[in-house]
Parts: structure tokens; sequence; C-alpha cells
């Protein structure tokens, strides 16, 4: 049986005291950025979208320049980019899905559906192998667990009432997957959803909605292995422990939310007539009463990643491009080389074999066997 907590709070905003602006501006292509994602060597990617300038840009230099990186690409309007593995990333351009082995300096098409418009907002890669691109229309979700040579429709979101687009993709604990949604129109009764997958994202069901109005834009797992969903109106968390949802009340949207070790949260909010910019938790997220905007030309924020360094990367989704001045993860970037012998049976395993972490950032892994050969 599941229950359901309100939790109502007065939320007062307290401005953040540091001895310099928490964010610095650093250099942008001048294209509308729509996606960020970062490799395991700290270079930077950027999906865009512009008329005579967009496309997919990539930073080696901490952002310091940017080369554009769109061969094979026909058209300036990349939407969403995730890094993959070795040298491996994927893009969307509307409909389609692109595939690069060579860190973006060429790209093959992998996917295309027509004749329905469809937009492919979100990809994410989890799980090892199993890739994830979150559409709208008959095609809410793509999988592929064969480096992107094949893909399967996994989500059918069609309705001719209304038109649901899948906003953020997570990979939580154990088999579990989590997708939220929102609507492109208002005209329907039926409401955005959260839906959730146990068999490593093969079949999805409605894990979670509201019979009022909202919409969700954005998915986390917080230090206590809760489900974070940023909504229209606030976080709402899960306790799988418990079985219940908590809503905790933000007048505002959260677009993005970034869990750090030390319990801190960070939320990218935008919405017209509310509070829009950055908001911390101090408290592992029962309270966000920091506000994060110092540095910023405009208050604005949509999306976060992480540097190689620790520091958090914001988009604004337009042109701007923010960075934190000061590391946020703090304990990542230790010199020393950990190898710890692993006795694993049956050899080979029988299914998967999942290497798990505390520390909410990309990671780099070499998985080797006992005569010293690299496995993955």
């Amino acid at each position: 049986m599941k229950y359901f907590i309100f939790i109502f709070t007065l939320t007062f905003f307290s401005l953040s005291v540091f001895s310099q602006d928490f964010w610095e501006q650093i250099n942008n292509p001048g294209a509308q950025i729509y996606d960020i994602t970062v490799d395991p060597q700290g270079r930077i990617y950027l999906a865009t979208s512009n008329i005579n300038t967009g496309g997919v840009y990539r930073s080696d230099d901490n952002g310091e320049t940017w080369q554009h990186k769109s061969n094979g690409i026909p058209y300036p309007y990349t939407r969403a980019i995730a890094f993959y593995r070795d040298s491996t990333l994927f893009t969307s351009l509307f409909s389609k899905l692109y595939r690069t082995y060579d860190l973006g300096e060429n790209w093959q098409l992998v996917y295309e559906h027509f004749p329905e418009a469809t937009s492919f907002d979100v990809i994410r890669c989890g799980f090892d192998s199993i890739i994830l691109a979150g559409g709208e229309n008959s095609r809410g979700m793509l999988r592929s667990v064969d480096n992107g040579e094949t893909w399967e429709n996994v989500l059918n979101l069609s309705n001719p009432d209304h038109y649901e687009h899948v906003e953020d993709i997570c990979f939580g604990p154990g088999n579990s997957i989590y997708a939220c949604t929102s609507y492109t129109n208002v005209w329907s009764d039926e409401q955005p959803k959260v839906y959730r997958s146990d068999d490593f994202g093969k079949t999805w069901i409605p894990f979670f909605s509201l019979a009022t109005p909202s919409a969700y834009y954005s998915l986390e797992i917080d230090n206590n292995g809760r489900l974070l969903v940023g909504g229209w109106s606030g976080i709402y968390r899960y306790d799988f422990v418990l079985q219940q949802w908590e809503h905790i009340p933000i007048n505002t949207s959260v677009r993005d939310i970034i869990v750090v070790p030390d319990n801190r949260i960070f939320l990218a909010c935008d919405q017209n007539g509310a509070f829009r910019g950055v908001l911390l938790s101090e408290d592992g997220g029962d309270t966000y009463s920091t506000v994060i905007n110092s540095g910023l030309i405009s208050n604005h924020a949509s999306e976060f990643e992480v540097t190689l360094d620790g520091r958090l990367l914001m988009n604004q989704s337009s042109k701007s491009i923010y960075r934190s001045n000061d590391a946020i993860f703090t304990d990542i970037d230790s010199p020393i080389l950990v190898n710890e012998l692993l006795n694993c049976f049956p050899n080979p395993f029988i299914n998967y074999f999942i290497l798990k972490s505390k520390v909410n950032k990309p990671m780099h892994v070499e998985l080797f066997n006992n005569l010293g050969f690299l496995m993955r």
C-alpha cells in the first residue's frame, strides 16, 4: 500500500554569501544551447540550434574555445547529446538519432522516424549497454542494447487528445529506470506521469501522477536512495522503503537536479512569474532556502553538468553557459589508483555485473580477468 504525504512549509529564500561570485560566465559558440555532456577525459559537448551556427560543439580546454563538430549532420538543429563509452556519443536531430565513434569528428545516422513529427530531447546511457532516447507521441521511448545499431520502441505515448513528451530519464537502483513527462498542449484532462521500468527498460508502467495540473521535468536519486522528481511546483520525493511520496513545495519549476555526496542538492529553476535561478539545499533536500544566483547576468537555469575537476556547468537554455568558481565535488580527484581483487562466480558471469559508487559523478572503471586482460 502506498501513502502520499504533503509537507507544507513556508519557504524563505536567503541569498548566498561567498567571497566571490558563485558563477562565472564562460565562452560559448553563439548558438542556442539545448544540452550538455562531459566525457571521462573532461571534453565538453554541446547540442545547439541556430540556422547559421547550430549543431554539435566540443571543447577540449574546459570551455575556453569551441570546435564545430557536425560532419554528417545535415541540419544545425541538434537537441540532445550523450556520451556512451570509449569515443562514442549520440545526438538527436528532431526525429533522427546520430552516432559518432570518434568524439564527434564524424556522425552517422542510426535511426529516423517518418512521417510523424517527433523530437528526441533526452538521451541517457546506463547499465553498461543500454541507450534510451526519450521522445513523444508513438515514439515515447526508444531502446538500444547493441551500440545503437538497432532501436526498439518501448513506450508508446500516442493519444489523440494530447502530446505527451519525455523530459528526463534516470537509472535507479536494481534494474529500475524512471522517465518523466510533460505535455506540449493543455486541452486534455489527462496528466503527465512518472513511468517506471523494472526490466532494464523493456517495458514501462505509470508510477506517479497527480489529479491536479502538473508537469515533470527532472529526475535524480538522492544520497538516501530516494527518487527525486522535479515538477511544476517543486520536488516530489519517493521513499522506496516506506513506499510513500512527499511533496516539497517550491514556487517554481524544477528543470534539473544535481546531488552532491556531502548532502547538498542543487536545483535549476525557471518558470514565468515565479523564482528563476539556482536553489541549494544543505539538509539533504528537506528545504531549499539558499539562492545561488551571484554572477548570473540573468536569473535563468535549465541544466547542470559536472566538469572533470568537480565544478558545476549550468546551461540557461540560451546562448549562455556558466561554471561555478569553486569545485562542488571535492572528493573525486584522488591521485591514488585503487585496485581491489573481486572473487566473481560463475566465470563468465551469467547475466551482468554491476559496479556501484556513492559518488554522483561519471568515473572511469576498467574490469580485468584473472589473466590480466581488459574485459570492459
